[in-house]
């Protein structure tokens, strides 16, 4: 655990000019608008200095750092650079002795509770896998993106002017080992770690050799950042930090339901409520909502416990996971927050390798190595999300680089409008397609959902809900393109078809709801009653098990069940 560095700031004299070592790669992180964390590894070299300031060729300001000895010829330095003025360019290099890095650049937070102009994030999760350099390669591809989708002449193609951070969502190393640290994460990360702060959340994969973090902790300073000054329980295991008017929360999910963390949720949540510098929440952590490969990755915890707190805030926009090596896109059913699964930076996951199922709330899963970007336009509260692919490799020779997809949230959108059921009968013999009337909204529809209510109309606890996307992208072509499979294409979702298997005969009650693409619903439709004349026999009203139950409602046969 790191400790707060003081910085010194001296104006340095002529002198001798060290040669700039090309090994030594400072990694930048826990940004903020006056301060960065700046990082580095020697094998021998004690000194920790920083020079920086807002003249490459004038570095008039030093920080003195500390250094750490992790292992035999592995001296992890850490500086603080404070004091520092906001939105602001500044040059700097890191000094060890006779091991001097390049010049390197970097640009501080806009100020915080900023509401104007564009922030902008990236986000790659997954990229444990040592074997190649397949993140160092995705890497590479998303800050060439940036800078052709941002850059708008030769002379502004500076990354640290386009994008302000990279976030990863766990497994940054296959094994807690310090040459996985080295050649992995900070060794892979180099295309924009010098000039962007990284900043990560635990995977299971950091335990693995390493069952209580101590490398993690050496190599990450998160205990000195927090929002508000909520800090938790473990220290730098879970985090909060305000960059602008956006909120991140670094969650932990391998601690599942640790009470103490949960309460630090809720004190997050409860704070950034009542707020009003911050708009947006994104909330981190590894393991996801749901999985549609290999369903046993996601977690009860996200869904039950983290999710449901997080959402007491309506500034919750997205909540980022990984675990699986893919990438996926959801939401909440009755919360406007985008479930993201993006893993796809290391090992191959394909249909077809592992067990499988087809959520309602997950829109789309995608067999593809990626990377995101996040662009949320400030000024009108709305943010829009772009996935690229760098392609495959489990077909020799295959690769991509293009958009597979892409969403939004408007925070500011209004609600589509209420729908009605186009031919309301009385009776219906199965099977019968209820129709909705035509959508309409000022975002596009995205989906919908029905509900069917027995005898005693009670949709609080509905005989039959369904809810579905205009699109469902689930299972693929397979080798060697691996086309994603839409099992919505060509259908209507607006027609709501009730047939033999699901429904009992009797007396119904329906009712639906238009939901569209920043994830507003519209008001449910009204209900309308009808009877089934030929659903499943309706089971008998008696009980198979009979128990006494003594006044309070013990089981008194003496077998000790409550």
């Amino acid at each position: 655990m790191k400790k707060i560095i003081f910085c010194l700031f001296v104006l340095l004299f002529p002198g001798a000019v060290k040669n700039a070592v090309a090994l030594v790669k400072p990694y930048l992180s826990s940004p903020s608008d006056t301060s960065i964390w700046i990082s580095w590894r020697t094998n021998t070299e004690k000194e920790t200095k920083v020079e920086f300031g807002s003249n490459p060729n004038q570095l008039g300001y030093s920080a003195i750092g500390e250094c750490d000895s992790l292992g035999v010829n592995y001296l992890w330095h850490t500086a603080n650079l404070t004091g520092l003025t906001p939105d602001t360019r500044y040059y700097y290099r890191t000094v060890s002795g006779e091991e001097v890095s390049e010049i390197h650049r970097f640009r501080t937070q806009p100020p915080e509770g900023n509401k104007t102009g564009h922030y902008r994030f990236a986000i790659i999760g997954d990229h444990q896998v040592i074997g190649d350099d397949r993140y160092e390669r995705i890497v590479k591809a998303c800050k060439e993106k940036v800078i052709e989708k941002y850059a708008t002449s030769p002379s502004d193609t500076l990354i640290e002017d386009h994008l302000r951070m990279l976030v990863c969502d766990g497994d940054q190393v296959n094994v807690g080992t310090l040459e996985h640290y080295k050649k992995m994460h900070f060794g892979q990360s180099h295309p924009l770690m010098s000039n962007i702060p990284v900043m990560t959340v635990v995977g299971n994969h950091e335990y693995s050799s390493d069952p209580n973090l101590a490398n993690y902790f050496a190599h990450y300073v998160y205990d000195n950042i927090s929002y508000k000054g909520i800090t938790g329980y473990r220290g730098e295991e879970y985090y909060a930090f305000q960059v602008a008017n956006i909120l991140f929360v670094m969650i932990n999910s391998n601690l599942r339901d640790d009470p103490q963390q949960l309460l630090w949720i809720e004190q997050i949540v409860s704070a950034a409520g009542d707020d009003s510098s911050v708009e947006w929440l994104f909330a981190v952590c590894h393991h996801p909502y749901y999985s549609e490969q290999m369903p046993q990755d996601a977690m009860s915890s996200v869904r039950d416990n983290y999710c449901p707190r997080l959402a007491k805030t309506k500034k919750y926009a997205m909540h980022i996971t990984g675990h699986s090596h893919l990438y996926a896109r959801g939401a909440m059913r009755d919360f406007p927050c985008h479930l993201i699964i993006n893993g796809g930076a290391c090992a191959d996951q394909y249909w077809g390798q592992t067990s499988y199922t087809d959520y309602q709330d997950v829109q789309k899963t995608i067999e593809r190595q990626i990377f995101q970007l996040v662009d949320i336009d400030l000024d009108k509260k709305e943010m829009v999300v772009e996935t690229y692919s760098n392609g495959t490799n489990l077909s020799p020779g295959f690769t991509e680089d293009r958009l597979i997809d892409k969403y939004y949230i408007k925070l500011d959108a209004p609600a589509p409008n209420k729908p009605e059921v186009s031919n309301p009968v009385s009776a219906v013999v199965l099977p019968f397609v209820f129709e909705g009337s035509e959508y309409s909204g000022k975002e596009p529809l995205n989906s919908v959902e029905y509900q069917v209510a027995g005898e005693e109309c009670d949709f609080g606890d509905p005989e039959f809900a369904y809810k579905t996307d205009f699109e469902n992208l689930f299972l693929s072509t397979g080798s060697p393109n691996y086309i994603p499979i839409d099992q919505n294409d060509g259908i209507d979702i607006t027609q709501m078809k009730l047939d033999t298997t699901s429904f009992t005969s009797g007396q119904k009650y329906l009712r639906f709801r238009y939901r569209d693409q920043s994830l507003h619903w519209s008001p449910w439709s009204d209900t309308i009653s009808f009877s089934i004349l030929n659903g499943k026999p309706v089971p008998p009203n008696y009980p198979v098990l009979r128990y006494k139950l003594d006044g309070d409602a013990k089981e008194s046969m003496g077998s000790g069940l409550n």
